[in-house]
């Protein structure tokens, strides 16, 4: 005997129910995206804090070892000193161009990534592309480390020109645990 199927409904889904699940994937997506968005602004402001925060003892072991900073000793710093992030770099991995260090590579820890080649000079930057500055304190000598931050603005100099004296509005001082307003959470 023969049976016959009854044609019914096909199953599938309905205009009405893949509209709504369209509309709750778009609300997932909406609350998602902001999130992963901040969570890798939030990486990057990581990323760059713990490259300033190993670039203090750096500097500091490279005192040790020659009696002042990759870029000058700090009785020589005063408010017109001008120090250049290529001479820095050079002096830190004893590079072309150092004068004082040719020998000890202080920077065999600092990711490739760190490192922009800006012609026949390198320099360290951070991750949205700015030098990485250093600067001393003329009134202590205390070396000032840090990154303009994701805006890439020198927040100490608001003339055409940099003014060295400056220090910064925004930076770490290495060793202290101060943060930086352009780094600093959101």
């Amino acid at each position: 005997m023969i049976t016959r199927r009854v044609r019914g409904p096909r199953p599938g889904f309905t205009l009405v129910e893949l509209l709504i699940v369209i509309a709750i994937i778009g609300i997932l997506a909406s609350i998602l995206f902001p999130t992963a968005g901040a969570a890798l602004r939030h990486a990057e402001q990581g990323r760059v804090r713990v490259l300033v925060e190993q670039l203090g003892p750096v500097c500091e072991s490279f005192r040790m070892d020659y009696g002042q900073y990759p870029w000058a000793k700090p009785s020589a710093v005063t408010g017109a000193t001008v120090i250049r992030p290529e001479e820095v770099y050079a002096e830190l991995r004893a590079a072309p161009g150092a004068t004082i260090n040719a020998a000890h590579d202080y920077l065999t820890g600092v990711p490739a990534s760190f490192i922009r080649k800006a012609g026949s000079k390198p320099r360290l930057a951070d991750v949205w592309g700015a030098d990485i500055i250093f600067r001393v304190n003329p009134n202590g000598g205390a070396p000032v480390i840090w990154s303009c931050g994701p805006d890439r603005k020198d927040d100490t100099n608001d003339g055409a020109s940099p003014d060295p004296a400056k220090l910064p509005k925004t930076y770490y001082w290495f060793g202290t645990g101060k943060k930086s307003d352009d780094l600093s959470s959101r």
